[in-house]
């Protein structure tokens, strides 16, 4: 069975388009985490001065657009995380783990 949210091959692929174009010397820790963050700011200005909007407001053209800041964003974490050796699904489960005991449930 097919699991949409394993990130191997899409690991593989980004980590062999960096290596073929030669990229892989610009990717060190900073320059990976800068592009995170300028990708993350292009993602953030697809929002700028629009108010609040719900995601189904959002027309496609500008949803496809959006797809694809999200994916640069995905894209630069998973080449850091990859060099970086860090198991990313262990990383996420701890952080949830750890908001938890930061943020505990609402009293209703």
């Amino acid at each position: 069975m097919h699991n949409s949210w394993d990130l191997s091959e899409c690991v593989r692929k980004a980590v062999a388009f960096r290596d073929e174009r030669g990229f892989k010397t610009l990717n060190d820790p900073k320059n990976l985490a800068a592009a995170i963050s300028i990708e993350a700011a292009e993602l953030e200005e697809m929002f700028l001065w629009k108010g609040r909007e719900e995601f189904g407001e959002i027309d496609r053209e500008r949803m496809s657009d959006i797809a694809d800041e999200l994916a640069d964003i995905v894209i630069y974490a998973l080449i850091f995380t990859h060099d970086a050796e860090i198991d990313l699904r262990v990383a996420v489960n701890a952080k949830i783990e750890k908001n938890r005991d930061k943020y505990p449930l609402l009293e209703k």
